[in-house]
């Protein structure tokens, strides 16, 4: 966070506003809980599981509003996009190579 979502003051690392007051420590904790929600989302698309890391990425997506988030979710559903008709589409080509081999 870099400025109060209220007043709009510049963020001091304090757990209230310097000018208006408003407690900023649920806010960060919210932030925090993204970015580890994120990080996890991050190793799950390094191991192959893009489901997961986009169910991850919706929730904190849903928690804290970034658009960076916004990006890694964009980027998740099109490798989710492309295992699934990428390997549908490798299919078709290997069924028909064995239909052409048949009829040759």
């Amino acid at each position: 966070m870099e400025r109060c979502p209220n007043c709009r003051a510049r963020w001091d690392g304090a757990e209230h506003c310097r000018r208006c007051g408003l407690e900023l420590a649920p806010l960060l904790a919210a932030e925090h809980a993204a970015h580890r929600l994120i990080v996890r989302a991050l190793r799950h698309m390094g191991e192959g599981e893009t489901q997961t890391a986009l169910a991850d990425l919706t929730r904190a997506r849903d928690i804290y509003r970034e658009p960076f988030i916004d990006l890694l979710c964009g980027f998740a559903r099109a490798e989710t996009w492309g295992e699934t008709h990428l390997g549908e589409l490798s299919d078709m080509r290997t069924t028909q190579g064995a239909a052409e081999v048949e009829v040759g």
